[in-house]
């Protein structure tokens, strides 16, 4: 029985750690769970964690935000904005001048970042454009359009394709493991004040045991 506990032990962390990396991803970037999922397993697949996947997003996803408001800006007086995705030529609003998703904006950084000679200019849009880790994201960006949809697509199939639903499932889940842990560490508490006037009359005790040992000639 304590071996079939262990060997439910493994999976059941596995899939906890993986939505956990799936809800962070969600939450930085307004992502549905799907698409963060997917992101996280093309990440995988050229070598990143989930946690530099994430962080790469999300510097992406707050870029892009910060461009969108210089853009905006900038047309209302008539001027070019002079943000990182302007300068590249790389789309991130729609026909209404609203922000397009993570997922979208991702597509366009890497359909620019392939057209591009390899160099300084290439390494510098990938640094303004995800941060110090935007490097790391180098053979990421060098995949092709075929290659990300092999990635969602075996993603899909073998079951690392999460719902928000199911993240935050995983979520309140570890909530209630919290609760639950703070409700033994109460109950041991409360035995403890229980028993500490036990604790402290065998304390008296043996201090006076040990005074009255002491004393004694060695005889």
């Amino acid at each position: 029985r304590m071996l079939s506990i262990g060997a439910m032990a493994v999976p059941l962390k596995t899939a906890k750690d993986w939505a956990a990396a799936v809800n962070d991803l969600e939450d930085k970037t307004d992502m549905a769970g799907e698409t963060a999922s997917k992101l996280l397993a093309v990440g995988e697949y050229v070598g990143l964690s989930t946690d530099e996947m994430s962080g790469a997003m999300a510097k992406m996803s707050k870029n892009a935000y910060t461009a969108a408001k210089s853009i905006e800006t900038a047309a209302a007086s008539g001027n070019i904005s002079n943000d990182v995705f302007t300068k590249f030529g790389i789309t991130i609003l729609d026909n209404n001048g609203h922000l397009l998703s993570a997922e979208q904006i991702l597509a366009n950084v890497t359909e620019k970042h392939r057209s591009m000679a390899n160099g300084v200019e290439k390494t510098a849009m990938e640094m303004e454009i995800f941060g110090r880790s935007g490097t790391k994201l180098n053979d990421l960006l060098n995949l092709s359009g075929k290659q990300f949809a092999d990635v969602y697509d075996n993603a899909e199939k073998c079951g690392l394709v999460l719902s928000h639903e199911t993240t935050q499932a995983f979520e309140d889940a570890g909530f209630k493991i919290n609760q639950a842990k703070q409700n033994l560490k109460g109950l041991a508490t409360s035995i403890g004040v229980e028993m500490l006037p036990v604790f402290d009359d065998l304390a008296e005790r043996t201090k006076t045991a040990s005074s009255w040992f002491n004393s004694l000639s060695k005889e």
